[in-house]
């Protein structure tokens, strides 16, 4: 296993000077990371401006990972007018890791740990563990680390940070930071990651090959966790604060993923999973005011009684969320209906 280590500047917590003693109070609070340690995290690519992704952080004070913003600034490859055009990579720190942002303070020791857990698909999922060495809390450790920092660092430009092995942190004295950085600290259940509704307008700069699970947490928050047609919603089971996912919703794609639909909230819905069935075979569709409209030939079928009393029902889509019109058409025009062929836009 190997540790990600960074001394954190005045700067990057928004301290007004170096002197200050109020994070937070001059700019956004970010961690920067340099460009010789970049393999440790996702790539993100110098042609998309500011390429990002939503990474999966675990706090000294959270329970189960939050979503982080992880941006590549880099506007000054991409015909910038400004005086001092960004080249820099850059994880941002909200509320919901940096809480009241007072988490993190200036000159902190940070090290960062991979752990995989389970997501809400059952797919493996990766967050970053985060620990935190303060100099008058833990002074040995604090020292140990920083003159590990000197030792590792690549060059000056990088001369705060580091990364490590496992036999460069045994010499730390602290048990309770020992047992954090060398034993796992998520449990081995299901843990589905708390949502910042603040990246949601973030959604349509994410790329869903790498981003997925990501994207869909941030739409199915707007819809309240339940399925737009039936209203059925979750089921959890509290553990301490941990969520522990039990009965699930599909991201179901209005314009079918294999004809060219996007991931992203204008051609997204949250769907239960007989529903979204019954939605890919064309059984029913909506018009552009989001009403249900089920085939005339499924309403004449006893075996769907159960969902006749939908038809014609107004569906209410959140604010914030607008359903693309030419999905909708396409759903209409090449999915609705096709349960009397047979012809199908995958296998079920």
């Amino acid at each position: 296993m190997s540790y990600f280590i960074k001394k954190v500047g005045h700067q990057e917590l928004g301290y007004a000077n170096r002197n200050a003693n109020i994070p937070g109070t001059s700019r956004g609070q970010y961690l920067l990371i340099s460009k010789q340690y970049l393999d440790y995290f996702p790539k993100l690519s110098k042609k998309v401006l500011n390429d990002m992704q939503i990474l999966n952080f675990v706090g000294p004070k959270n329970k189960v990972p939050v979503q982080v913003k992880y941006v590549y600034n880099n506007d000054l490859y991409h015909n910038s007018t400004a005086n001092n055009p960004r080249d820099e990579h850059r994880i941002n720190l909200n509320l919901k890791l940096n809480i009241d942002r007072k988490i993190f303070l200036k000159d902190d020791i940070i090290i960062l740990k991979k752990e995989i857990f389970k997501n809400e698909d059952l797919n493996d999922e990766r967050s970053y563990i985060v620990s935190i060495v303060r100099a008058e809390e833990i002074y040995d450790d604090y020292t140990y680390l920083d003159n590990l920092i000197a030792r590792k660092k690549i060059n000056y430009t990088s001369r705060n940070y580091a990364q490590v092995e496992k036999d460069d942190l045994l010499g730390l004295k602290d048990n309770k930071l020992k047992n954090r950085l060398f034993k796992r600290v998520l449990s081995d259940g299901i843990i589905i990651p708390e949502v910042d509704s603040n990246l949601y307008s973030d959604i349509k700069n994410l790329d869903s090959r790498t981003g997925e699970s990501q994207i869909k947490r941030l739409i199915f928050d707007k819809y309240n966790n339940q399925c737009l047609i039936s209203n059925i919603g979750y089921t959890w089971i509290s553990n301490g604060e941990e969520k522990t996912y039990i009965q699930g919703i599909i991201g179901a794609h209005i314009r079918p993923r294999c004809q060219s639909g996007v991931y992203n909230d204008t051609n997204i819905i949250p769907l239960i999973d007989p529903i979204h069935h019954i939605f890919d075979k064309g059984i029913f569709t909506f018009d552009e005011d989001m009403r249900i409209e089920i085939h005339r030939d499924a309403m004449n079928d006893k075996n769907l009684q159960n969902f006749h009393h939908y038809n014609g029902k107004k569906l209410k889509i959140p604010e914030g969320i607008s359903i693309d019109s030419d999905n909708i058409n396409h759903h209409r025009e090449h999915v609705f209906g096709n349960f009397l062929t047979g012809r199908a836009i995958r296998s079920f």
